[in-house]
């Protein structure tokens, strides 16, 4: 097998392809039905889908040296979390893999950008992750991890307090997250505190970290919260 490594990014991405070691979608499409794609180590990194993998493993396997071009993607490994855990309806708008608990009260995911998602749809500037990317990643893992681990759907979590710290630039490979509890005053109805850290991980350096605190209630006593609060703004 060749050594050659090609990194291939969703089109949103394209200021970061260098035509050479890193293309876009569309650029490795162009190549292989162009013919011209040479043996490679293809890894598909973030901004590709699930239906653009298997587009890719196809037109791969239909070019001249199919057996000398291996493709890798985070799905080989993950599967995108479900929408009713990270409260996303279009599945391309969940960032982050299904969660897993890899410790006590530590949970690990990764971060799996869709081209196609809102938080890409009109901002992308630059050869980085933008950082409100890394914001609804994170909201979407303290939302999973809780409903998942510590309490039901029939909660909201409201937000009290939240502290980022960005301590570098996130490029669109594999960006690890890690969800560390800090703090858990739960009643037995699945109500009450938590305080929670979410570090983001590139090539084993930390570069982002959040730190949130929020209260976790019962969805029917946030609404009757929430028209309460709205008739006061008439009032």
């Amino acid at each position: 097998m060749t050594d050659t490594l090609i990194r291939v990014v969703g089109n949103k991405f394209q200021e970061l392809s260098n035509a050479q070691s890193i293309l876009t979608f569309d650029e490795l499409v162009a190549r292989v039905r162009d013919g011209q794609l040479e043996p490679a180590a293809i890894s598909l990194e973030q901004g590709i889908s699930e239906s653009q993998v298997n587009v890719l493993r196809d037109l791969v396997a239909q070019s001249h040296h199919a057996g000398q071009i291996s493709l890798r993607s985070y799905f080989d490994r993950h599967q995108r979390c479900d929408g009713t855990l990270t409260h996303k309806v279009k599945r391309a708008n969940t960032l982050i893999s299904d969660p897993q608990e890899t410790g006590e009260d530590t949970y690990a995911s990764v971060l799996l950008i869709d081209d196609e998602c809102a938080d890409l749809s009109d901002h992308v500037t630059g050869k980085h992750v933008q950082f409100m990317v890394l914001l609804e990643a994170a909201r979407q893992m303290g939302n999973a991890v809780t409903q998942k681990f510590h309490s039901t759907a029939a909660k909201m979590y409201l937000a009290e307090n939240i502290n980022v710290d960005f301590k570098a630039f996130a490029y669109p490979f594999q960006v690890d997250l890690e969800y560390r509890v800090l703090e858990r005053n739960l009643r037995t109805t699945g109500d009450g505190k938590m305080a929670v850290r979410i570090d983001f991980r590139q090539q084993g350096k930390v570069i982002a970290q959040l730190t949130l605190t929020f209260t976790v209630l019962d969805r029917k006593f946030v609404s009757a919260l929430e028209s309460t609060a709205l008739k006061s703004l008439h009032n």
